[in-house]
């Protein structure tokens, strides 16, 4: 194609203008056989391209690369936590819930007697050997907050690692049927808090990549959050 500015106007001026104005479905029709055919996304055949002569990207072997994967390139993976090097260090899988309903998610407190008792977290615990993560979770749920998993999607991956073994923190977003059945089963109190307030929380430092990608996912900042709204606690 010939360059163009990547401005709205600029590019329905060009369009206008290389349209056919007596048949414009031909027009339109030609351009997306084009691209299906001959300029594909992964393995264009400039050779045979029509517009050879006036195209600026067959030349340019960033903008072809760019091209046979525009997502990927326009939305870089950014990495929150780094798995050990040590292949050999012993990992222990736990899923953690990060449960949503109506704008607000749902934590829980620490017992006082635990280490960081007090502390806020993620309902979620260990994989017991043969379960999937998916039945660990909905196992988890109901013995730590009575309620019944419905979904559950992959939101990130945390590595904790003492120098002995290796905690592998799954993360998922899940939803559940009747979020307001929620009961504290196995802690000192549940909350459902907003976006903005569960950032304000405290969490144990190893949850430190967690709010990271929650904060990122919301797209929040830490430097703008006001103090917390009061939440109302499940008994």
């Amino acid at each position: 194609f010939t360059r163009v500015n990547k401005d709205t106007a600029a590019v329905q001026q060009h369009a206008a203008i290389a349209n056919h104005v007596a048949d414009p479905r031909a027009y339109n029709n030609a351009l997306m056989d084009l691209g299906a055919t001959v300029c594909t996304a992964r393995n264009p055949r400039c050779g045979d391209c029509p517009w050879r002569q006036r195209c600026h990207s067959q030349s340019d072997s960033e903008r072809v690369s760019a091209s046979a994967n525009p997502l990927r390139v326009a939305s870089q993976r950014k990495v929150y936590s780094v798995a050990p090097s040590n292949r050999r260090l012993p990992r222990i899988p736990i899923v953690l819930a990060l449960v949503h309903d109506e704008g607000r998610y749902l934590v829980a407190r620490r017992p006082a007697g635990k280490r960081h008792g007090g502390h806020w977290e993620l309902p979620g615990g260990k994989v017991e050997a043969g379960e999937s993560d998916r039945q660990a979770l909905a196992r988890e749920l109901a013995e730590e907050t009575g309620l019944e998993l419905l979904s559950a999607r992959p939101f990130v991956t945390v590595y904790d690692n003492d120098g002995q073994r290796c905690w592998v923190l799954k993360v998922y977003r899940c939803r559940v049927f009747n979020p307001k059945a929620a009961k504290a089963k196995a802690s000192d109190g549940l909350n459902w808090v907003s976006p903005r307030d569960f950032l304000l929380l405290d969490f144990p430092p190893a949850n430190a990549a967690i709010l990271q990608r929650f904060c990122d996912y919301h797209r929040l900042n830490f430097a703008t959050l006001d103090s917390p709204d009061s939440a109302k606690e499940v008994e």
